[in-house]
């Protein structure tokens, strides 16, 4: 008889996405603690290297530099150290500078399209400003080129006096954190998938329960193993 049984594994962190395992098939009880041994791994995986990343925008937030461009309204020096965060982090893509109701300033990769647009109904957006502190988003399609799906990483960015000058959002792409997440192998009747605070599936995955799509996740990464 299958084995039809699941576990959640709570890790700490003020991160968004969940791990799941999906099993499928007859387990038997080693093959499913393996399983679930392994939805662990991948949790704290993914908790160690967001918040790797919120430290890592955090430190570039806190550049005087860019408050004072910034505050000058010079591009040019803003967008050398948006490029400078994108380059020096393979795990980011892309990174920006909005106003502080949410209205994109600057750049990297330049996109033209989206300089001037208001992001503030994102979810990225209403968590950092909300809490006025980092914020890891939702899964969702980006409106800048390439539209890939991703996760933002929001976090204040102040002036010498500690008022708001806006916010520096950084860019992790579904698909560089599926690749990332590949090492770590659950059982041959199992695999690694990735849900959002929200309870949207952020990796592709053929043949999952529609239940997955509807989980109930906090603001931290957790590990779900699922039998069938």
């Amino acid at each position: 008889e299958p084995i039809d049984r699941g576990d959640r594994v709570h890790v700490h962190g003020e991160h968004v996405i969940e791990v799941v395992l999906h099993a499928r098939g007859t387990l038997e009880e080693q093959a499913f603690a393996q399983n679930t041994a392994a939805a662990r791994l991948g949790a704290e995986a993914v908790t160690a290297h967001f918040e790797g990343l919120v430290r890592y925008a955090e430190s570039y937030a806190r550049r005087r530099d860019i408050a004072a461009a910034e505050l000058a309204g010079d591009n040019e020096v803003l967008r050398g150290h948006l490029r400078e965060l994108v380059e020096e982090n393979p795990a980011l893509d892309r990174a920006f500078v909005t106003s502080p109701d949410g209205v994109e300033r600057c750049d990297w990769p330049p996109d033209p399209a989206v300089i001037g647009q208001s992001f503030a109904f994102r979810d990225w957006y209403r968590g950092v400003s909300g809490a006025q502190s980092s914020y890891v988003s939702e899964v969702y399609r980006r409106a800048a080129s390439p539209r890939e799906e991703i996760v933002s990483i929001a976090t204040p960015l102040r002036g010498p006096d500690g008022g708001l000058l806006g916010y520096l959002v950084v860019q992790h792409t579904m698909a560089a954190l599926t690749r990332r997440l590949a090492a770590i192998k659950p059982g041959e009747a199992g695999s690694l998938v990735l849900i959002d605070q929200h309870g949207h599936l952020a990796t592709d995955h053929d043949g999952l329960d529609g239940d997955l799509l509807t989980l109930d996740a906090g603001p931290l990464v957790q590990a779900r193993s699922e039998a069938s």
